[in-house]
């Protein structure tokens, strides 16, 4: 009898816990309106960090909410979002930011200069910003 009481407390507590987990995993993300940028800096600063010292540039910005001002090299759209690819100097690689097709103006076209706020997540020949907004 002790034992199907053990089963059941666990079954139940695993239950409950998957369903905390799909309700974190549902969770809209948000953007970055309204929030301060840790650091401001150019595409091309940003992509020399992680190109010199990526561990050292991994501990400062990854997680942290950027302003990188750069050059539009060019702009896709998936069906959620626009991806637009900043120039940072090297022809591998480059600044990707992603942010809601809403979001899109008549800035935004190849060979304009631009100031994107987003987080940082990372570096894997481009540095990937999400959630991102445009700043004026």
């Amino acid at each position: 009898m002790q034992k199907k009481w053990i089963y059941l407390a666990g079954t139940l507590l695993l239950v409950m816990t998957a369903g905390w987990l799909y309700y974190l995993y549902q969770q809209p993300r948000k953007n970055v309106v309204g929030q301060d940028a840790e650091y401001e800096l150019t595409a091309v600063e940003l992509y020399n960090a992680f190109e010199k010292n990526e561990a050292g540039a991994t501990a400062k910005y990854v997680d942290k909410i950027l302003v990188v001002t750069g050059t539009i090299k060019e702009i896709s759209e998936t069906a959620e979002h626009l991806i637009i690819k900043l120039i940072a100097g090297n022809d591998n690689g480059g600044i990707n930011a992603e942010l809601d097709k809403e979001n899109k103006n008549e800035k935004m076209f190849s060979g304009n200069i631009i100031k994107i706020k987003g987080r940082c997540t990372g570096f894997l020949s481009d540095v990937y910003l999400v959630d991102c907004i445009i700043e004026n």
